[in-house]
């Protein structure tokens, strides 16, 4: 459900989600499409709030108010991330150009590694960057195109170390240092990153 808030003098769009399970009131800045209709004018972001049922439109708003500096921050954060890539509007295109960007890097580190792969799948997805399937696919998410680079090559080492070891055992994390050595460094970097 789309809904308006005046913050700091600013009129937003947020687009608000109520889920039985949820516990509690939660933020969230996304990459979104300008066709979107909870898009935020000129920034190919949305603005999404997902409560528990029942919560009423004020404790919403409150809530948006006291959070009203980090919305702003967060939003001009990721704008940056987005112009540094050029994050656009249409998403067979977005999907396209981070096949283009993605699938030469997973070549490049699987050959590192000596790792062999069944394909690559570019998706959408809500929740991951990326995946790997015990059959050796490899899945990652388009808006890794908005990331800086060495974020998104953590993560495309992250899954091909997958291969090897299906798992999140020292044996992993000691073959995705030998590429990465600060990717602990950057795996907090990427909590920090609403997908």
């Amino acid at each position: 459900m789309k809904n308006k808030i005046i913050l700091s003098g600013k009129e937003l769009n947020y687009y608000l989600k109520q889920y039985k399970l949820a516990k509690n009131i939660r933020l969230s800045i996304r990459p979104c499409f300008e066709d979107e209709m909870e898009c935020i004018k000129g920034t190919g972001l949305k603005v999404l709030v997902t409560t528990p049922k029942r919560v009423n439109e004020s404790l919403v708003e409150r809530f948006l108010k006291e959070k009203s500096d980090w919305i702003f921050d967060k939003i001009e954060d990721m704008k940056g991330m987005q112009s540094s890539l050029g994050g656009g509007t249409n998403y067979k295109k977005e999907k396209e150009k981070a096949r283009k960007i993605i699938t030469p890097r997973v070549n490049y580190f699987g050959n590192l590694y000596g790792f062999e792969f069944k394909r690559i799948a570019i998706r959408s997805q809500r929740t991951r960057w990326g995946s790997c399937s015990k059959e050796g696919n490899l899945n990652f998410n388009y808006k890794l195109i908005y990331l800086p680079q060495e974020m998104m090559d953590y993560v495309i080492v992250h899954e091909l170390c997958h291969l090897d070891q299906f798992n999140h055992s020292k044996r992993f994390w000691f073959l995705v240092s030998e590429i990465i050595p600060d990717y602990l460094a950057l795996r907090r970097k990427l909590k920090k990153v609403n997908i």
